[in-house]
């Protein structure tokens, strides 16, 4: 998992392509990629506002698996899993490179 995030340090998910498309950067990386993965969200915990605080522990006592949620209603929702198990990544499909800046 991450170490931080909208809903707390966990894995996170676009609902499609398109949006998996717009959250890829390279403001950090040389490469820009999203992974296809089946995710077993099993329970969710619907939110309608981040928390960054979330943890796996706090959503078992809702006797949840995941989260879903976004920050505000007619924003995109993200997909939250605190478990590496849950995934099963089946490719990885890179987007965008740049030149490597490091000499």
């Amino acid at each position: 998992p991450g170490k931080k995030g909208m809903f707390g340090a966990g894995i996170y998910f676009a609902a499609n392509k398109k949006i998996a498309r717009h959250k890829c950067t390279l403001k950090k990386y040389i490469v820009a990629a999203y992974v296809e993965s089946v995710v077993d969200f099993g329970n969710s915990l619907i939110l309608d506002s981040p928390n960054n605080k979330i943890t796996l522990d706090y959503i078992k006592k809702y006797n949840c698996d995941s989260v879903m949620g976004g920050r505000k209603e007619g924003t995109d929702w993200e997909f939250v899993v605190y478990e590496p198990h849950r995934t099963n990544p089946e490719k990885m499909l890179r987007l965008k490179q740049r030149k490597n800046t490091i000499k």
